[in-house]
């Protein structure tokens, strides 16, 4: 492999382009027509990748063409090298505008109503120019798109990884499980306290492999209960919501933050069964290496701020920055603040 400098000298960012167009499309021909260059031209520029790297990163065949694992790893960098223009044209156009500056965030459903809903309102009651991009999904879902440079910030569970070393990941905080129904079940007010109380119960459950999924396995593992036969599968805590209400024999487990929500709005119902099972901790993960705009080191400190609270029980209510949050605020682009 050729050294940083050479590479610099050598490499532009078209060749990024045509690397992610190679690696989305899977074929020389269809890359040269996606970028309106011709096959050679293609051709050349992956020769020319190659040669600054010194190495092969693609294995070519008459089906197309495949990355190999010099090549996987360079076409990472080059979607955080694009995403990371994307986002500085982003908050040069906000900047400009006056509209200040842009953070990406993604967090798993239950880390919602516990933490990332009230530290983005705490954070923009100080920082009113600040635009928040805000993706909920599941942890792999969250983490590619990270590794990908589409979010600055995640709090997801990075177990879902073989290659997790690839992040900063800090722990925020066990997550407690309820099991919920929707307002019409028929146990939603009887007397329960068992998951065997659940025997005719059909379930929600969220899809193989995933945290919240594992935990009912152990937990009726333990108990000595099979697990519900034909279920509906939905890594959704919104779809799983729809679900119990529009069909009243369903349960399912959701983060007791969310039960506790939907249950106060009337919407769900949580029955008093204890689940002694824990998941894994939630994390906030960034990628490594990575140093995150001001801003959004102010939301982080905001998200560990309320963790810590979360854990310790105090008052979650202030909305006063901290004295680290004003040091980062006061270094953000003066045009962002009031």
């Amino acid at each position: 492999m050729k050294n940083i400098e050479s590479i610099v000298a050598r490499l532009r960012f078209r060749h990024m382009k045509v690397l992610i167009a190679l690696d989305e499309l899977g074929s020389m021909h269809r890359a040269a027509d996606f970028l309106s260059m011709t096959q050679p031209g293609i051709t050349k520029a992956l020769q020319e990748i190659e040669s600054a790297l010194g190495a092969a990163l693609f294995d070519r065949s008459a089906r197309g063409v495949e990355a190999t694992a010099v090549g996987q790893c360079v076409i990472r960098y080059a979607y955080i090298l694009y995403a990371e223009l994307d986002q500085m044209s982003a908050e040069i156009h906000a900047i400009n505008a006056g509209q200040g500056s842009v953070i990406s965030v993604g967090a798993v459903a239950g880390a919602f109503p516990s933490l990332l809903t009230g530290a983005i309102t705490n954070v923009r009651r100080a920082h009113k120019k600040l635009t928040v991009k805000v993706k909920e999904g599941t942890s792999a879902n969250l983490l590619a798109e990270l590794g990908e440079g589409l979010l600055d910030i995640a709090i997801c569970r990075t177990a879902v990884l073989t290659n997790r070393d690839i992040f900063d990941r800090m722990e925020l905080g066990d997550e407690k499980i309820s099991v919920v129904a929707g307002p019409n079940h028929s146990l939603a007010h009887k007397k329960v306290s068992h998951l065997s109380d659940l025997s005719a119960c059909r379930w929600v459950l969220f899809p193989n492999r995933m945290p919240v999924r594992r935990l009912l396995e152990r937990e009726l593992m333990e108990e000595g209960l099979d697990m519900p036969l034909y279920p509906v599968e939905a890594s959704s805590t919104f779809v799983t919501v729809l679900m119990l209400n529009e069909d009243p024999n369903l349960v399912a487990l959701v983060s007791k933050e969310t039960a506790e929500f939907f249950a106060e709005k009337g919407i769900l119902k949580i029955l008093p069964i204890t689940i002694k099972a824990r998941t894994e901790p939630y994390e906030l993960v960034t990628r490594k290496g990575y140093v995150l705009p001001a801003a959004a080191m102010v939301l982080v400190d905001e998200i560990k701020r309320r963790a810590g609270l979360r854990q310790t029980g105090a008052d979650e209510g202030s909305t006063e920055p901290s004295a680290s949050q004003d040091r980062r605020l006061s270094r953000m682009p003066s045009a962002n603040l009031r």
